[in-house]
């Protein structure tokens, strides 16, 4: 994360000015404002907990934790927003959670040993 992120920042400062509204175009308040700085620094955190899972856990593990948290927002989507994915999607993300609890349950369990 340390490497790639001062290049990402590269290049999105350059790439924003392309952006078909324009940086400029957007109506800039106080609430959009704020609004797009919560969300770049939760954003931020969410990146940064996924570094220091993978440093501290297995690669799967990660992998796991990064589904978990698509579900989660998935399903965190159709209860507080409405949206619809459709009936596939809700039941495959609970399915989903489903499995990742038995493998969390399972590698608690072997750590036990």
């Amino acid at each position: 994360m340390w490497k790639t992120t001062p290049i990402t920042l590269v290049f999105l400062v350059f790439m924003i000015p392309l952006d078909p509204p324009g940086l400029l175009a957007f109506h800039w308040s106080f609430s959009s404002t704020s609004a797009i700085l919560v969300s770049a620094f939760l954003g931020f955190l969410l990146q940064w907990s996924s570094a220091l899972t993978l440093g501290a856990t297995s690669a799967i593990s990660s992998v796991v934790l990064g589904q978990f948290k698509t579900c989660v927002i998935l399903l965190g989507n159709y209860y507080l927003f409405g949206s619809n994915p459709g009936t596939t999607s809700i039941f495959g993300a609970f399915i989903a959670i489903g499995g990742m609890s038995f493998y969390t349950y399972l590698n608690i369990r072997a750590m036990k040993r």
